[in-house]
């Protein structure tokens, strides 16, 4: 599966993982078969944006399979009938090895319906028309009779919907979705506004955006007033996904024109869903906008209680400003995953995790109003996976949270929740675990809409620091904070143990969701990343009792970490060896192991520094008096620190300078010398060393 995704990738073809998975399992693991059918795919198809044809695309590696197979025109006949509708109560006949039973296996069914006529494909669908109805089938026979008509259907339309709409109510996201869109084809009227509306909830709750769009937009431009709003809630979320922003509506704009209370209700929901997306964007204007309308509209209906209460409670705790007496909501998502991040941001993770387990639990099924009819949804199980990865994450489990989002990528649309958190934590827990971002994680960046990209800057700084580029790890955070440090409302590992001396701390905005030690864990590694030798000296220990209380052990590292790196730079070794040792033993426990590398090769380096002190003393002193004449005192301290491996930011901050001035300071010190690099000088101080 891995090795496919990196082929796709590789081929400019980058598929969402669940797309893949679904593609393996359909063609029974035929990896090139995988590989042809997603190159044939739109866009929007791989992206996981829309739904995948069925029966598939055939494409030459099916052709391959099926080269010498060559059935009777009965056998054919019956084959493609199969084809057509796995749970046609024809009987099979056997084919050879490749038939068993009445199944056909979805690389057969591409072959024969793509080596079959239009005019047998459509005989066939009338010929099963005729056999559900004899088994009073009505829903598959209607299915059957309006994809084999050349002309629309109205009768086969009324009794698609009503199977669409059966559908729904168990939460059957795809084949209801499959019975709306034939029904919408063959109707008109009151029953096509349905239809659109069924197909594209339909579409949204199996985590497909752009076709849920499509269909509600059409909706929205021929359909009702009354239908268009009953969607309106579930067309936003779709745009919102889709353009990487919430739609600038007017709230006003899209008040019913009636007093009917079923029309208020939906406008009741729909602003309570532009509120929860402004939410988590971190959107805090147009969310009290929307917060605005949702409070008159559930006056109109008397939702204040079921609709009103939880959604506002919902919205304050992404915009970081939630509190104890907050109402509470039911069902899984304002009930179990926002639960949860309510338990994790008042301090007790733990209890988070305890909840979202509760989730498989009967009393996890009770109606939740703002998102009826989705509560057993790919889409809503896919908020509550990035949810429990989350609350892992800040629990310091980064191992194990790698390997559950990664699973659930495989299944569920995790791009969508929480303005693409997923993709976000995903890269991160790849970095944090293996020092890469990987093919999961890659694709889902791939695989979303163009205009929601991620922001590469921080992603990029880890991977310097942990690959030990000092200097381009705190060129990259530089930048990123000048261009106002972009991050999720919900926080995910970032990089902030290396801001650069004299960085102004306020200018960083702080997560507006997470447990209060991570704050604290932040708030120490930024003071002690930007603190001078004397303020180190007088506040060392204080620091060091302030940490005691961060349980996660990954938070806990990292602070550790910044501690051992102050130490050794303001000359205290045995100290710096301790807190890196300490660093070392909980990014292991946490399983972060491309931290725990990093740190490892600093205690190498450390212990080596130890080992040669002496050798090293004399060289330096022989370097000292080669170049003396040549540079100034500032200048040779600068040289001598470069010699000794430390990093453009590492000497700001001995110095208590910016690494601006080091890096002119550099300049001069190379031109000199007669150097055009570190490289370069430090074999010049060997030389230098060698010939005294």
């Amino acid at each position: 599966m891995v090795s496919v995704l990196e082929d796709l990738l590789a081929r400019d073809l980058g598929c969402a993982p669940d797309v893949v998975a679904c593609l393996f399992r359909r063609l029974d693991g035929d990896r090139e078969a995988v590989v042809q059918v997603a190159g044939v795919l739109d866009v929007s198809q791989r992206r996981g944006l829309r739904s995948l044809p069925s029966p598939l695309p055939l494409v030459p590696a099916i052709e391959a399979v099926f080269s010498d197979f060559v059935p009777s025109p009965e056998e054919k006949k019956v084959l493609l009938e199969q084809a057509l509708d796995a749970e046609s109560p024809c009987t099979a006949s056997r084919c050879g090895d490749r038939v068993l039973g009445a199944r056909v296996d979805e690389r057969l069914a591409a072959w024969i319906v793509g080596t079959s006529t239009a005019e047998e494909v459509m005989a066939a669908h009338r010929r099963l028309a005729g056999l559900y109805s004899e088994h009073d089938d009505a829903a598959v026979a209607a299915w059957h009779r309006a994809s084999g008509a050349s002309a629309r259907d109205a009768g086969a339309a009324v009794e698609l919907l009503r199977a669409a709409h059966l559908l729904r109510a168990d939460d059957e996201s795809l084949p209801s979705l499959r019975f709306a869109a034939l029904a919408a084809q063959h109707s008109s009227g009151v029953v096509r506004d349905q239809a659109l509306l069924t197909a594209g909830v339909s579409a949204m709750g199996a985590g497909y955006a752009a076709e849920a769009a499509a269909w509600l937009s059409e909706l929205f431009r021929d359909g009702s007033e009354h239908a268009a709003l009953l969607g309106a809630a579930v067309l936003l979320a779709a745009e919102t996904h889709l353009r990487g922003v919430v739609p600038a509506v007017d709230p006003v704009s899209l008040r019913p024109q009636t007093d009917a209370a079923v029309d208020w209700y939906a406008y009741a929901r729909a602003t309570a869903f532009a509120a929860a997306l402004c939410a988590e964007r971190g959107d805090r204007g147009r969310a009290r906008e929307w917060l605005d309308q949702l409070r008159l509209a559930a006056a109109k209906v008397g939702a204040g209680r079921e609709l009103r209460d939880p959604v506002v409670s919902m919205t304050w705790l992404l915009l970081g400003e939630s509190q104890a007496d907050d109402a509470r909501g039911t069902g899984p998502l304002t009930g179990v995953v926002y639960g949860a991040l309510r338990a994790a941001v008042g301090g007790d993770v733990d209890a988070g995790l305890r909840i979202l387990a509760a989730g498989d639990y009967p009393q996890a099924d009770a109606r939740d109003p703002f998102i009826a009819g989705f509560e057993r949804s790919p889409l809503i199980e896919a908020h509550r996976a990035v949810a429990e990865g989350l609350l892992m994450t800040w629990r310091g489990d980064l191992g194990s949270a790698r390997e559950q989002l990664a699973s659930a990528a495989l299944e569920l649309p995790v791009a969508i929740p929480f303005a693409g958190l997923g993709v976000v934590l995903a890269r991160r827990l790849d970095l944090a675990v293996t020092g890469e971002i990987g093919p999961i994680s890659r694709s889902l960046t791939a695989a979303l809409p163009a205009p929601t990209r991620v922001d590469h800057l921080v992603d990029r700084a880890v991977r310097a620091h942990l690959g030990r580029r000092s200097d381009e790890a705190v060129a990259l955070f530089r930048l990123w904070v000048e261009r106002g440090a972009p991050q999720p409302v919900l926080a995910v590992p970032g990089i902030d143990e290396i801001a650069p001396v004299g960085l102004d701390v306020e200018a960083i905005p702080r997560h507006r969701v997470e447990p209060p030690e991570m704050t604290l864990a932040r708030t120490l590694r930024l003071r002690a990343s930007t603190i001078s030798q004397a303020a180190w000296a007088a506040e060392a220990s204080q620091l060091e009792d302030a940490a005691r209380g961060i349980r996660s052990p990954f938070e806990r590292a990292r602070v550790s970490a910044a501690f051992g790196v102050r130490a050794v730079i303001h000359d205290d070794p045995r100290a710096g060896r301790r807190h890196l040792e300490a660093a070392l033993a909980l990014f292991e426990e946490s399983g972060a192991l491309a931290w725990a590398e990093q740190v490892a090769e600093r205690i190498r380096m450390l212990d080596q520094t130890a080992e040669h002190g002496d050798g090293l003393g004399d060289a330096v002193e022989a370097i000292r008096r080669r170049w003396a004449p040549m540079l100034t005192r500032r200048e040779l301290e600068f040289a001598l620190a470069v010699v000794g491996g430390a990093s453009n930011r590492e000497i700001a901050s001995s110095f208590t300078v910016s690494v601006r001035t080091v890096e002119v300071h550099l300049g001069r010190i190379f031109a000199k010398l007669g150097v055009r690099s570190r490289v370069e000088l430090m074999l010049l101080a060997l030389r230098s060393a060698r010939h005294g």
